[in-house]
């Protein structure tokens, strides 16, 4: 059974080594998340018995839905339950940035743990770079409730290779200064310049049952 503290089942550990992961995106793209504004973040300490709508939901009550077009919540297939950490893409970087102040030291509230959220930068930046990396790996061979989310008008869904043209269209129709490009400065984004990355060696090795 679960434990008391909503962390997972008793006696088991939850690992990011159990997630598909065929590149190692640290060495692939942290040069690249070093030369953009972040809107792209990781969400660290998530209770393992999250999933992405419970998690999604605690970004409604926070007031972030609608500033975020994509997340993903990684998996354990052979426990059923998340790793312990997600990625999150905002719109901009300055609900990036909003974001991580609000969620700094952040009890969740869907399911009783001691765990507390943090946030760092991910390596993978940009709505267009989280939808063209996870469209080529492993992930999409997984049923819909375990891979990425996108979030059009406030309703998520499953990422799927039929959504890639309309996905990128959207992406490319943004109006210049949408997605933090022409809006951010070397300022605003060097608070949350490092972190992990989905399937980097590494990110958080023990992601506890707590």
């Amino acid at each position: 059974g679960f434990d008391n503290n909503g962390g997972g089942r008793s006696g088991l550990q939850y690992h990011h080594t159990q997630v598909p992961r065929p590149l190692d995106l640290k060495k692939k793209f942290v040069q690249d998340a070093q030369k953009q504004p972040v809107t792209t973040l990781m969400i660290r300490n998530i209770p393992n018995r999250y999933t992405a709508q419970m998690l999604l939901d605690e970004i409604d009550q926070l007031k972030f839905k609608d500033a975020c077009d994509f997340m993903y919540l990684p998996m354990d297939l052979q426990n059923d339950a998340n790793v312990g950490y997600a990625f999150i893409n905002f719109s901009s970087w300055y609900d990036a940035k909003r974001f991580q102040e609000v969620f700094k030291d952040y009890k969740f509230t869907q399911i009783h743990s001691h765990k507390i959220g943090q946030t760092t930068a991910a390596h993978i930046q940009g709505f267009e770079a989280n939808v063209k990396h996870y469209l080529g790996t492993a992930v999409m061979d997984m049923k819909p409730r375990y891979r990425p989310v996108v979030i059009r008008n406030g309703v998520p869904e499953p990422l799927s290779s039929g959504l890639e043209a309309s996905l990128l269209e959207r992406s490319e129709l943004r109006e210049p200064g949408t997605s933090g490009e022409d809006l951010a400065s070397p300022g605003a984004a060097a608070g949350i310049q490092s972190g992990y990355a989905s399937g980097s060696p590494s990110a958080p090795e023990d992601c506890g049952p707590v």
